[in-house]
């Protein structure tokens, strides 16, 4: 079973809609809010708040229960163009929510892959980089 975090954003979506084409792998698709009308009905999803300090365990025990194997991260914050905000949710859910998912992975003692997908840094002249390098 292939638990996919960020499931619901942009990138989320086309690795839900890659792996769940495939006869043999199972997907379990991991979002922060139940708003998941773009995914496919029939998924099974997952609502967390990976930047909650309870996640690592809670999480571990969730995967250890539900046979997850792998991990495929793609969660990311959508960019405000408020300096602030985005340095604010550039941490807390590019850093602190990444970390908790890859520590419960850990805990979980998975048999499989971490996979982490992100676009950070793609362009140095984007808004993103010049705030991450600021």
């Amino acid at each position: 079973r292939v638990y996919v975090g960020g499931a619901a954003g942009r990138t989320g979506r086309q690795v839900v809609k890659i792996l769940n084409s495939r006869s043999d792998v199972d997907v379990i698709a991991g979002v922060r809010s139940a708003a998941t009308s773009e995914l496919p009905a029939d998924l099974e999803t997952l609502v967390y708040d990976l930047t909650s300090e309870d996640t690592v365990t809670e999480l571990s025990e969730l995967f250890i229960s539900q046979g997850v194997t792998d991990v495929v991260c793609t969660i990311g914050f959508i960019p405000t163009f408020v300096p602030e905000v985005d340095r604010t949710l550039a941490e807390l859910i590019d850093y602190v929510a990444t970390v908790n998912l890859i520590r419960a992975s850990e805990a979980a003692n998975l048999a499989g892959r971490f996979v982490l997908i992100s676009s950070l840094g793609i362009s140095l002249s984007s808004a993103s980089a010049r705030m991450l390098n600021s």
